[in-house]
Order: structure tokens, then C-alpha cells, then sequence
């Protein structure tokens, strides 16, 4: 689990940023002051995009709007919902690879076989996360599947790319 906690949390904090960088950009232009402290970030976002209008492209608009759902669910470790958020973005995402094995109510000598004949990649003897109905809920292995396939480090480039929009925008209060 450790492997993956830098990445969780860059990505956790870049999220932050953003949603910093939204709320201060709210506070700045007097007509959208009151969205800054709104409890669902999505209402400072829709204010922002409304408010900017014509000065921001349909596409950056979409960009913030995935970037905060992305956010959210990085936060809240939702990571096989963030997984499909970061596809909404563009990203080509990759199973990778992480598998689940159920040893509940085994012995430890039939523990350690089934773990074996997972490691051979004997069929039925596991599912890969990716694609376990039975993993939907898991956080811990969710968290491995998203470290190993990168998702985290795709979330803070994406992340950057929307805090770029609303730097642009702060530029161009008006």
C-alpha cells in the first residue's frame, strides 16, 4: 500500500489545489463572491464558467467540470468511479493487472495452495480487479489497481491542465 500512497497523495493534493484555486477566483470577482464559500463545489464551478462565458472554450468548461468530479472521487476514494472519470477526460486506461483471490473460510495450507495457483495463473483460481464485481467495493485493492496503472499520475497532469484554465481566467478578471 505505501508504493502507492505519494501518488494517492499528490493527486489528492492537486485536487485540493484546484478546488482552492476555484473558490479563490470566486471570492476575487465581486459578482460571483458569493459562490466562493457554496457547499457543492460544482455550484462555484458552474458560476465561474458562467460568468467567464464566451472567454472560456465548450471544451475548458468540460475539462473543470470532469476535473472536479475526478477530484471528488479521488478524495473519496472512489477509484474505480475515478477511473471512468479520468476516461471522460480522454485518458486511455489500462487494467493493470492486480488480482483478488478469495481465501475466506480456507485453511491456512488451502490458503497458501489457492495463493500458488493464482501465482501460476491457474484460470478461476482469481479475478483480475478491473474486471471483479466482487472487488467494485474494495478500496485497498482499487487502490493498487489505480497506483499500478498510473491513474494517479494521470489525475495530476489532468488536474494542472484544469488549475492552467482558471490561472488564464484569474488573468482575465474583469
Amino acid at each position: 500500500m505505501t508504493k502507492y500512497l505519494g501518488p494517492y497523495k499528490a493527486a489528492a493534493g492537486e485536487g485540493a489545489v484546484l478546488e482552492l484555486k476555484l473558490r479563490v477566483l470566486a471570492n476575487q470577482v465581486h459578482e460571483l463572491r458569493k459562490y466562493a464559500h457554496a457547499q457543492k463545489l460544482e455550484d462555484v464551478e458552474a458560476a465561474i464558467i458562467a460568468h467567464y462565458g464566451a472567454r472560456i472554450a465548450k471544451e475548458e468548461a468540460e475539462v473543470l467540470e470532469r476535473c472536479r468530479a475526478l477530484r471528488n472521487k479521488i478524495l473519496h476514494c472512489n477509484f474505480r468511479v475515478a477511473r471512468q472519470k479520468l476516461a471522460e477526460l480522454g485518458t486511455t486506461v489500462q487494467p493493470a493487472g492486480i488480482k483478488t483471490v478469495d481465501v475466506r473460510g480456507l485453511s491456512g495450507k488451502q490458503m497458501r495452495e489457492k495463493v500458488e495457483r493464482m501465482v501460476a495463473a491457474v484460470q478461476g483460481t482469481f479475478e483480475y480487479v478491473a474486471d471483479s464485481a466482487a472487488a467494485a467495493d474494495d478500496i485497498y485493492v482499487w487502490l493498487l489497481e489505480a497506483g499500478e496503472a498510473g491513474d494517479f499520475d494521470e489525475a495530476v497532469r489532468l488536474f494542472a491542465k484544469a488549475s492552467a484554465i482558471l490561472d488564464r481566467l484569474a488573468g482575465a478578471r474583469p
